[in-house]
């Protein structure tokens, strides 16, 4: 009896060292480590598209905020709205800064870059992603002056150095044959160098309503002034209108105010192919299409009312039917 325990000690001793041995040789799970502060930076910026946009109260930085929230993925694409002067100014930046992908610019714009002789076929650099939308000339005059002609050597505001109003609105009196002492002041202040009759008018390029210009009171006797439609300026602008119900204290009750449209747009440098640059921008490209296909998709079935978490859900649906389609 005593030999059957210790011969079983012996095999309870052996199990367990060979049980040792197994254990010891068996492959370890490998614990992930984590990421590197310099892995964290170099993804956070494959994945990151600067948009330029405007000035704080314009049209543009509101679009790029937009586009920040709706065409954010995460890790693999997020939007960077950078708030500067504007159209004119965004152009260049598009062209020259390094740390700029795309840029929310004005079509008219790309007269400047033809013009620009420091810059030769730089217009040929620039690719265009989508129009966005269009922005509306607005001159704003005190009661004396009833036509655009008359502003003729008269002190005519046309907002910061940089600006797409100062762009655009220079190139549209150069072209329409209306010299003038152009001046550089912001909206604000121009709204009350126009009450002291220190300006003629001021001209402004937005899309419409502006709400500045819309609060403008009744009392003030501003009104928008027509900007015509010619053959001099319809190569680069498009035909609208201002009514009443755009600018109750600023237009009257007849046929509303006649003036001119530009259409505002994404753009980007022309990178080559298999560029990173190249492949940042072509991510976003494939979801601002893709949201858009996809705010369709809704409407048409009539489910463009759900919820927010409802609307992520079909949309991730949505995403994922389109890649199974392309495979």
């Amino acid at each position: 009896m005593r030999q059957l325990c210790f011969i079983l000690s012996l095999l309870s001793l052996f199990g367990a060292a060979s049980g040792d041995a197994v254990a010891q040789n068996r492959p370890q799970a490998r614990v992930p480590q984590p990421e590197t502060r310099a892995a964290l930076a170099e993804r956070a910026n494959a994945s990151t598209v600067t948009v330029i946009s405007g000035t704080v109260s314009g049209t543009f930085i509101q679009i790029a905020n937009d586009m920040s929230f709706v065409l954010d993925e995460g890790d693999r694409l997020r939007i960077l709205p950078v708030i500067l002067k504007g159209a004119e100014q965004n152009l260049y930046d598009v062209l020259l800064l390094r740390g700029i992908d795309i840029g929310i610019v004005r079509s008219d714009g790309l007269e400047a870059l033809r013009q620009d002789k420091r810059l030769p076929g730089a217009d040929k650099d620039v690719a265009y992603i989508a129009r966005l939308f269009t922005d509306e000339a607005h001159l704003i005059a005190g009661p004396d002056i009833t036509d655009i002609r008359q502003l003729a050597d008269k002190r005519v505001n046309f907002d910061l150095q940089g600006s797409g109003a100062n762009y655009t609105g220079r190139l549209i009196f150069e072209r329409l044959g209306i010299p003038v002492e152009a001046t550089n002041y912001d909206q604000p202040t121009s709204y009350e160098m126009l009450k002291r009759g220190e300006l003629a008018a001021t001209f402004q390029m937005s899309g419409k309503p502006i709400p500045a210009v819309a609060n403008l009171p009744a009392d003030s006797n501003f009104h928008l002034v027509s900007v015509p439609y010619e053959s001099r300026i319809a190569d680069l602008y498009l035909p609208a209108r201002f009514s009443r119900e755009d600018y109750p204290s600023l237009v009257g009750a007849d046929n509303g105010v006649e003036t001119v449209a530009v259409s505002s747009i994404l753009a980007v440098y022309n990178w080559p192919e298999k560029t990173d640059r190249y492949a940042k921008v072509a991510r976003f490209v494939d979801a601002f299409f893709s949201k858009l296909a996809f705010d369709r998709f809704l409407k048409a079935r009539g489910q463009d009312g759900v919820s927010p978490e409802q609307r992520e859900k079909l949309f991730q649906d949505f995403v994922d039917w389109q890649r199974r389609q392309g495979r």
